[in-house]
């Protein structure tokens, strides 16, 4: 059977496999001959250059795609912002020798660098703490109450709301319900 060469396919693992490599002289010379890359959305899943550049897990492609000034307060239509999206990496299949919870701290770092809002609304008023309870290790967790997330956040789901009361739905481990105890009284 004859299938038909599609170039945005081509172009997608392309930049797929210079993102994943950290080949940050190719993703120039992609960016010289395609602008706006890496701005917008790619062709093949409609996800945002920065979302795929944050799933390759690789430090320098996230730095190098920030340096470009992306939007890193956008909500895409499933209702991920960047830093859910960060989130993501710890339960990424990653080597064994990867510290997911590290990595994931990092990428939240350069995204709050470049300006992301760590309390920022995603659908249902959702923050990225709330989200955080449902997936995420106490590490994580301890390391965005202190970049500022609001532990007295509400969203619209649930009777009261806050990351507190999330506790017992994700089955968090009791470490992520202290922690969310003591930055509540705290704040």
């Amino acid at each position: 059977m004859d299938i038909e060469k599609q170039p945005h396919v081509d172009f997608f693992y392309l930049v797929h496999d210079s993102m994943t490599e950290g080949d940050i002289a190719m993703l120039e010379l992609i960016a010289t001959e395609n602008p706006p890359f890496p701005l917008g959305l790619d062709d093949l899943l409609s996800r945002q250059w920065l979302t795929n550049a944050i799933h390759t897990c690789n430090l320098d492609t996230i730095a190098w795609v920030l340096s470009k000034g992306p939007d890193v307060n956008y909500q895409d239509g499933e209702g991920y912002i960047p830093l859910k999206s960060a989130l993501e990496v710890e339960t990424e299949s990653l080597p064994l020798k990867v510290n997911k919870s590290d990595l994931t701290i990092a990428i939240i770092d350069l995204l709050l660098a470049a300006g992301a809002r760590i309390n920022q609304r995603m659908t249902l008023d959702e923050t990225v703490l709330h989200a955080a309870v449902f997936r995420s290790s106490p590490k994580v967790i301890a390391h965005l109450l202190a970049c500022g997330a609001d532990p007295h956040a509400e969203d619209a789901e649930h009777i009261s709301g806050k990351p507190i009361d999330l506790v017992r739905y994700a089955r968090a481990p009791k470490e992520v319900e202290a922690l969310l105890k003591e930055a509540m009284r705290r704040r």
